[in-house]
């Protein structure tokens, strides 16, 4: 099957392939770089004009009980001196299946792109790392399925900026998240793909979706590949279904390119930065389906009557601008709005945290004798011995610089809506003094992934059939 899956894929993006440009690019180094991917959905993470992600879920409370979770979208960034690679993934459905799905496209797509973009000297070759790591990631979600962890599918968006004589973006998609770009030089945001626009009743096909599908073979139905003309300071802009979807719905009358100079651009243009426009949209959505939450909140047995607009979902966008050069990886901002809080119980028991990993998360584990010693220098430039290895080691220790400030982010008409902010660099993972006993770390770490989702209550049928025919 696993053969079947990769003449599919290869079918699929062929001709898409052909017609990207052969152009050289400069050399990607991973040695600098940072990762982050949004596990905490009342968290908007990012940092100043370069990047913003957020997700949450917009559907109603029971009994003080969050519906739908375990969220089942993903979105992670990953950040070069000069390249950047974003992916958003929606689990199809509800459920822990769907989530781990969505999490596992996520994180291997990211892992694939960080080991392929250093050994790619030309646009052709990062677009065929693209189509690769999507396969990847289909491919994974079934190897990590089993009866007692089973996984779901997804849909998945892929979008990645690299530097030739000018910046080059590629975008690969399978399934419905959607992608916009702003061009700062016109003040205008435009889609991606042409087709965003559907009425609620399209939003049941997705238009494919990867992973562990009833044939085991990814549906590519709808999926494509794109490189766009992109100019220094435009504004990459993804989401998930549930985000752009409701940017639709509410207006339907009104033709694709106005809801979006009318919605987008505005925001962007009056935003002192990213961080501040995603949480203006975050706000847009929250409102947007209001009505929709209150009705089912306070009717949970009964299907939706007619009027209410929206579409009650998980949400997702990220955001980031075009450069030519990242200076500055590490640097995060997270914030914690009162439009995201007031959508989730009163008693939520917050235990995840968003993860930000960057290279100073690597560091030289090996079997140490009783008076070796080694040494790490500055971010990305690590001293070992001959024989070590660089991997993850998962012993915390406090930062020797780790200040926490709190302050109020400039956010005009949303200052009352947004907490705090919290700024500091990322922790450091080191050994620990104990190393030079006799025990030894292990060579290699598996990597694992944890999803803890909280226990539901179960509504009754007219709110089940509303979600079915609806999502």
């Amino acid at each position: 099957m696993e053969g079947n899956s990769s003449k599919i894929f290869n079918k699929k993006f062929k001709p898409f392939l052909k017609d990207v440009p052969n152009v050289e690019i400069k050399s990607i180094t991973t040695r600098n770089f940072s990762k982050h991917i949004i596990e905490d959905y009342q968290e908007v993470l990012g940092y100043d004009q370069s990047f913003s992600l957020s997700s949450f879920s917009t559907y109603p409370c029971f009994k003080n009980v969050k519906q739908g979770e375990p969220n089942c979208d993903c979105i992670g960034i990953e950040r070069f001196t000069n390249c950047t690679v974003m992916v958003v993934a929606d689990g199809c459905g509800w459920g822990v299946t769907s989530a781990r799905a969505a999490h596992i496209a996520v994180e291997t797509v990211l892992s694939s792109m960080f080991d392929e973009v250093s050994k790619c000297g030309r646009l052709h070759e990062i677009a065929n790392a693209l189509v690769s790591s999507t396969y990847q990631a289909h491919d994974r979600i079934q190897q990590h399925h089993t009866k007692i962890l089973p996984n779901g599918t997804c849909t998945i968006l892929t979008v990645i900026t690299v530097t030739s004589t000018q910046p080059y973006t590629l975008i690969l998609s399978v399934g419905d998240c959607e992608a916009f770009i702003y061009k700062s030089a016109i003040g205008r945001t435009f889609s991606i793909n042409k087709k965003w626009c559907r009425s609620i009743k399209s939003t049941q096909e997705c238009g494919g979706r990867i992973g562990n599908t009833p044939n085991l073979l990814p549906e590519l139905t709808g999926a494509y590949l794109k490189v766009i003309d992109v100019e220094l300071h435009d504004i990459i802009i993804v989401t998930s279904d549930g985000f752009a979807d409701n940017l639709r719905l509410q207006k339907e009358n009104i033709s694709p390119q106005v809801i979006l100079d009318t919605v987008i651009s505005p925001r962007i243009q009056s935003c002192a930065n990213l961080n501040e426009f995603v949480v203006s949209m975050d706000d847009f959505i929250i409102k947007e389906t209001e009505d929709t939450r209150e009705f089912h909140s306070q009717n949970q047995n009964r299907i939706r009557k007619q009027g209410l607009k929206g579409k009650l979902d998980h949400a997702t966008i990220g955001v980031y601008s075009i450069s030519s050069f990242n200076n500055d990886i590490g640097l995060i901002d997270s914030i914690f709005p009162d439009i995201l809080a007031s959508i989730y119980p009163s008693n939520v028991n917050r235990t995840t945290r968003s993860h930000s990993f960057s290279v100073k998360d690597l560091v030289p584990t090996i079997e140490v004798p009783l008076k070796t010693k080694f040494k790490c220098s500055s971010v990305g430039e690590i001293q070992e011995p001959n024989d070590s290895k660089p991997i993850i080691c998962p012993q915390v220790s406090e930062s020797p610089f780790r200040p926490i400030q709190f302050s109020k982010l400039r956010c005009g008409s949303l200052s009352r809506e947004i907490s705090f902010i919290r700024r500091s660099p990322y922790r450091d993972i080191s050994p620990q003094r104990s190393l030079q006993s006799q025990e030894s770390l292990p060579s290699s770490l598996p990597s694992s992934f944890s999803l803890s989702p909280q226990n539901s209550y179960k509504p009754g049928n007219g709110f089940i059939q509303f979600f079915q025919k609806d999502h």
